[in-house]
């Protein structure tokens, strides 16, 4: 599974994985004309738990095009991003993949969604799992979250993920506190038979599953 990583460039099978049109949602890569969004939801802490270092770094438009430029000429590239959409193709939330660790088979994974109809997010969120261990070839998928993030926790802790531990300290609030963020992770030979993906094939059922 995991062979996809050390001899493929990963831009290279993104059309195996998108666009994707399901029961509640569409998938596509992220291009230029997206990057308004990209730029709103990398101020929401609920995206990024470092939306004030976003700020400071990408202060306007401008920056984060200077940056998604940047990131086009990296192949394997190390963070991938996709637009999700409603079935009227309006813009509705985004995911992306950071961090991509291609030697080691690992990224960290976030994804921000307008409220809504809930099977939109577990659609989303099934679909990316999915596509992240069987086609990307991904061995573990990381999620941070916020301690103070109560609402994530207990959906984590229902979902029995993995807890490796806690970051101290790990990032700045936009008031100057320090956070500190808990680290969870799954394995690509955890997916299949995790509570997650049960949960995910009752609620978020994928149209075309690979």
């Amino acid at each position: 599974m995991q062979q996809h990583l050390r001899h493929d460039p990963l831009r290279r099978i993104l059309s195996l994985a998108w666009p994707y049109r399901g029961h509640s949602i569409a998938i596509r890569p992220l291009d230029e004309a997206d990057l308004p969004l990209l730029h709103h939801a990398s101020s929401m802490d609920g995206f990024s738990h470092f939306a004030p270092q976003q700020a400071r770094l990408y202060p306007d438009l401008a920056a984060r095009q200077a940056r998604f430029a940047l990131l086009q000429e990296f192949d394997p590239p190390f963070e991938i991003s996709a637009v999700i959409e409603d079935l009227d193709a309006q813009a509705i939330g985004m995911m992306t993949l950071s961090g991509i660790d291609h030697l080691n088979g690992k990224a960290e994974f976030a994804i921000f969604l307008q409220p809504g109809a809930p099977q939109r997010l577990w659609e989303a969120w099934h679909y990316a799992m999915a596509q992240a261990f069987t086609v990307f070839g991904l061995y573990k998928l990381v999620f941070l979250v916020s301690a103070h993030n109560q609402r994530v926790l207990r959906l984590l802790t229902r979902f029995a993920m993995h807890q490796e531990g806690c970051l101290r300290g790990e990032v700045v609030a936009e008031d100057g506190a320090r956070l500190d963020l808990l680290r969870y992770a799954m394995l690509a030979e955890e997916w299949p038979a995790s509570r997650l993906a049960a949960f995910l094939a009752r609620r978020g059922p994928l149209k075309n599953p690979e």
